[in-house]
């Protein structure tokens, strides 16, 4: 049957033009392999400290659970494979990971410690169980005296080939056309490795994104804020600088605008440095775990991190939901803290997005309106990312009540949120870090059912752009949280934090800042239009250009000026925004010209180039109603 089945979809493949991935599927269906790593066609980043004469590459393996985990790695090549650890700070440990150690005998691990002393050598081996065994083994050392520098170097014995040696042959003379191709070599691979501080009190940091999270259901969280502690801030006006996922994590992780990182479907702009790069290159060990597609390596969002798990939700099955999420940051922490890391995790939960389907044990199986999750859906695929003028509820095909149904199942999703994280909050506590971590709870959007004529995470009104967001300083920490942060300042906010130079590029305020800039800036890039909204002094305009898709806007688009512009007064609480004509505070000119500066800038700060996404998630994120 699996060979049928790798018959048909390399049918499919050939018609396309693609012939090495049927060859891939037929060397997939006969070997007896359980996990098949893929590597992606892209390097991945490590930092300028880590010496070697390979380049890493991303490799993707995949547990029992169809969960995918990323990371990135070399090929073990003896004599010539080595790691040089020169960092910045003196440490205590070193570890790494192999990835697909199974066709080997046994493999040695030689690490040579360089303290002010003395130069300590430790060795370890692993031997793989006849039965196959882990496809990431992690190897651990330590030294006694703090080192300067290290040296690593890798011998194996290999045991057997790791596919069907003919089929593999005819794979390796075929050109590579799709995002990744399989690996078919037999050896080992090895990550760069990963060291500490011998000493540090740095903050671990911990930014916790949920999907759709509104301000104005917070209270849905009350146990996680409980959990956090009295220092804990929840600032009443917080905003994204993007309408979706994509865009509003591109620029918490860039800490610049969308316009600027790049990433309308395409990947983070190359020469944009993210915050787990920063600090991996300053000794922090990054992990994350998401679960959503539009979060997937393939548009640069793992680079930095040290392994990455991206896991797709089933809104079914349930599997992947935040217990899942929480329960492998929870894992990942243990063994972290254990080997005296600093720790930086990512954390995406996924469960209050739409269709809006809450989680056993806050519903059971036979009181889901299924036929509800597939009218939203269907809903999403004709309006998410495409809606650019309101509708009533009554044009669409949803049935009376099923707003009403979303946001009871909204809230009912979030409550189910708050109980994994409220569990995680514990964890920080019992492994007595919670007090001098940096905790920054945030939604990357609200969500709209409606109000003002917009649905889902469309708009750049008050419901889309203010989430809700919680941030839990450390203890020891000597700023005030501002209440009106943005999400481009967690960048420069944590590199502060941690000691570390932020990006010139980088168009966030620290909070540490006293001199904090007023005017405020969200954007939306569609095929459609070019959507800019800009706060000045309690009033919000929006601005409609016409598009330089994924770019912003040209000068000459610019000088003819936008085809649409709305005026709000912002008093009150949800709804708040109140129409007017024009502004009564700022003027029409000073909107305008915040609004055209940044654009300008924007064109002028794009520093590197994004590449293309690979169709298999494009088609994915299609599925999801995404454009």
């Amino acid at each position: 049957m699996r060979l049928r089945s790798a018959v048909t979809t390399g049918a499919r493949k050939l018609l396309k033009g693609d012939v090495r991935q049927p060859v891939e599927w037929m060397l997939r269906a006969r070997s007896h392999r359980s996990n098949h790593p893929f590597l992606l066609r892209r390097e991945s980043s490590i930092p300028s400290w880590i010496e070697s004469e390979q380049s890493p590459a991303v490799v993707r393996t995949t547990d029992a659970r169809c969960s995918n985990e990323y990371r990135g790695a070399i090929p073990i090549v003896p004599e010539t494979t080595a790691w040089t650890v020169v960092p910045p700070t003196s440490f205590t440990t070193l570890d790494f990971d192999l990835v697909d150690p199974n066709n080997a005998n046994r493999i040695t691990a030689t690490v040579k410690f360089v303290t002010d002393d003395d130069v300590v050598s430790e060795q370890a081996t692993y031997r793989p169980p006849r039965d196959r065994g882990q496809e990431i083994v992690g190897f651990e050392f330590h030294s006694d005296a703090p080192a300067d520098r290290a040296r690593v170097e890798f011998s194996f014995d290999l045991e057997s080939e790791a596919y069907d040696s003919f089929l593999a042959e005819i794979a390796r003379r075929l050109p590579v056309k799709a995002g990744q191709r399989l690996k078919i070599e037999p050896e080992p691979w090895v990550t760069p490795p990963t060291v500490n501080r011998a000493q540090d009190e740095r903050p671990h940091v911990f930014l916790i994104s949920i999907d759709s999270l509104r301000y104005d259901y917070l209270d849905a969280l009350d146990p996680v804020l409980r959990a956090l502690g009295d220092e804990t801030i929840v600032p009443t006006e917080p905003r994204v600088q993007g309408t979706a996922t994509q865009q509003s994590h591109g620029s918490m992780l860039t800490g610049t605008h969308p316009s600027i990182h790049g990433l309308a479907h395409d990947t983070i702009d190359a020469g944009l440095p993210t915050i787990a790069e920063l600090l991996a290159a300053d000794q922090y060990r990054c992990s994350a775990c998401v679960s959503t597609g539009n979060l997937s390596p393939g548009f640069g969002f793992d680079r930095g991190f040290h392994r990455y798990e991206h896991q797709e939700m089933d809104w079914e099955t349930r599997v992947f939901n935040a217990r899942s999420i929480v329960d492998t940051a929870i894992d990942w922490l243990e063994t972290d803290l254990e080997a005296g890391h600093r720790v930086f995790q990512f954390i995406h939960l996924f469960d209050a997005h739409y269709p809006y389907t809450p989680s056993p044990p806050v519903s059971t199986e036979s009181n889901i309106d299924f036929d509800l999750s597939d009218r939203t859906l269907s809903l999403a695929a004709e309006l998410q990312d495409t809606q650019m003028e309101p509708i009533d509820v009554a044009d669409t095909p949803l049935l009376e009540g099923d707003v009403e149904r979303w946001q009871r199942n909204y809230r009912r999703s979030l409550r189910y949120i708050a109980d994994q994280l409220t569990h995680f909050v514990h964890v920080l506590g019992q492994q007595g870090i919670l007090d001098e971590s940096l905790v920054i709870l945030t939604g990357d959007h609200g969500e709209e059912f409606f109000e003002h004529g917009y649905v889902f995470h469309n708009s750049l009104h008050d419901e889309n752009i203010r989430p809700g967001m919680a941030i839990k300083p450390p203890l020891s920490a000597e700023f005030t949280v501002p209440d009106r942060p943005d999400a481009v300042d967690f960048m420069p906010t944590i590199a502060t934090l941690a000691g570390i130079e932020t990006p010139a590029v980088c168009g966030g305020q620290a909070w540490q800042q006293s001199d904090r800039a007023t005017d405020r800036i969200t954007e939306r890039l569609t095929p459609d239009a070019y959507q800019i909204a800009v706060e000045l002094q309690g009033e919000k305009a929006i601005f409609t250009y016409e598009s330089n898709y994924p770019a912003p806007p040209t000068d000459e688009q610019i000088a003819d000026g936008p085809r649409e512009i709305e005026y709000y007064e912002l008093r009150g609480e949800v709804p708040r925004e109140q129409s007017m004509p024009t502004p009564t505070v700022a003027t029409e000119e000073a909107f305008r010209d915040v609004a055209e500066r940044h654009i300008g800038a924007s064109r002028r700060e794009r520093v590197g180039d994004t590449k293309t996404v690979s169709e298999s998630v494009k088609r994915r994120l299609s599925e999801l109603g995404y454009k």
